[in-house]
């Protein structure tokens, strides 16, 4: 089955043991990072900023310092170190150190204009 390519612009969310933390441009992932930190807290070995979540042109990705030694595995395929991943696809699945967590992509409305807010759109 394919994997359904994200439509933007969309809002960024983890979900991980049954919670979903909503993410913003900037979240970090790792013992430095607050984002889904119950979760996160508890895996061994995770660098104080293990992942870098961002956001240019309305498009999602997510960044791996080069300081890491051991990065995510994102969908099956190991990051590597300084290198950032646009997110295309609603649901992407990261791996470490075993324990398994998920990127969801949600998509998000556009908003109208001031003109076509006053005036109406055009059919």
């Amino acid at each position: 089955m394919p994997r359904r390519e994200a439509k933007y612009p969309a809002s960024l969310e983890v979900r991980a043991e049954g919670t979903t933390y909503p993410c913003k441009d900037g979240d970090v992932i790792g013992m430095e990072g607050r984002l889904a930190h119950p979760f996160f807290s508890q895996i061994v070995n995770l660098a104080p900023r293990h992942l870098l979540i961002g956001q240019s042109e309305e498009r999602w990705f997510i960044f791996t310092p080069k300081n890491v030694q051991h990065p995510f595995v994102l969908d099956g395929t190991a990051l590597l170190p300084g290198e950032r991943k646009i997110l295309q696809y609603v649901e992407h699945q990261l791996e470490f150190n075993g324990r398994v967590f998920g990127l969801r992509l949600i998509p998000q409305p556009k908003k109208e204009g001031f003109f076509s807010r006053i005036f109406g759109r055009k059919r």
